[in-house]
């Protein structure tokens, strides 16, 4: 990262965002749509068309290829972060983002564990309030997130560690996804995800019931998974923690397609019986992609009783 990265403010996004779209639609010109991505220094098209463009879809065929891999500087609730243009379109105000930052409620002295760190978006911000154990094994993304801990100054509270949480101890194939996004153990061309991979890389990996003597935790307060697909080889490796009643709290993201051709239901079927099981969003489009809380039962003798609440987001 030899130049200095641009800095995007926070408040001014949705502006620059609505400019920019009023600018493309008037635009037939290709090289005048780079120079406008190059005038606002971030990848304004793939965040009009996450964010702003679901109900209605005006943009260009004249939009090019966004150039992922450039580093920008943005603010989000408060917090710096270095992140690729193409970050820019998966941070701050997602459903994920959203619902994951609102049950997030841990205390001073409580331990998050962060599964699919990513850049931090969710480590940082805890990292301000409690002791923080970050894993992120796509070595792109870990630079960043090592990058964005000092940033903000949460160094002494988040440990991230490059490494892949699964169901065994060893190493795993990481499918390297474009710019570090989507990186998954799934590959995504024979399962039709819609994406080449840039890569294949063997990454270092381990269960959570190992991570847990290795890093001498004796539980886990907070447990947040984002795994690209991978769910349930984590909550695999996490089953004897999960059975000695050693992870309090768990925020999933459940993606449509999981490893090995596991559904939600196998997911459900490895949590009911230590866990009260909250849906805090569903995608409407596709209802096996949702964020599930999971919440450790009142007592030891709640251990078999299940039960799924589908909580109507807001």
């Amino acid at each position: 990262m030899s130049e200095e990265p641009r800095e995007v403010v926070e408040e001014s996004l949705k502006e620059q965002c609505e400019g920019m779209l009023a600018k493309l639609a008037a635009s037939e010109r290709k090289d005048s749509v780079i120079r406008l991505w190059r005038e606002y220094g971030v990848d304004i098209e793939s965040y009009i068309r996450f964010q702003y463009l679901k109900e209605n879809n005006p943009l260009p065929q004249t939009i090019l290829d966004p150039h992922p891999n450039d580093v920008i500087k943005i603010k989000l609730k408060g917090l710096s972060y270095l992140a690729r243009s193409i970050d820019i379109a998966h941070m701050g105000d997602g459903e994920r983002e959203k619902w994951f930052l609102k049950e997030l409620t841990p205390g001073e002295n409580e331990l998050f564990v962060d599964v699919g760190a990513n850049l931090g978006q969710f480590s940082v911000p805890m990292g301000k309030r409690t002791k923080v154990l970050a894993f992120e094994p796509d070595e792109r993304n870990f630079e960043l997130l090592q990058t964005n801990i000092h940033l903000n100054g949460v160094e002494n509270n988040v440990k991230a560690v490059p490494i892949a949480l699964a169901d065994r101890n060893g190493k795993i194939r990481l499918f390297l996804g474009r710019a570090g996004i989507f990186s998954t153990v799934m590959d995504p061309i024979s399962l039709s995800l819609g994406w080449i991979p840039e890569g294949i890389r063997e990454v270092d990996c381990i269960t959570l019931d190992s991570a847990l003597t290795r890093y001498g935790l004796r539980k886990i307060d907070w447990l947040k998974i984002d795994v690209e697909g991978s769910e349930f080889l984590v909550l695999t490796g996490a089953r004897e923690s999960m059975m000695t009643r050693k992870i309090s709290n768990i925020l999933i993201e459940i993606h449509a397609q999981i490893y090995e051709n596991r559904s939600p239901d196998d997911i459900y079927a490895l949590l009911v019986p230590y866990y009260d099981l909250t849906v805090l969003w569903r995608d409407q489009k596709n209802p096996k992609y949702h964020y599930l809380k999971a919440t450790l039962k009142a007592n030891k003798h709640d251990i078999g009783s299940a039960g799924l609440n589908l909580r109507n987001p807001i």
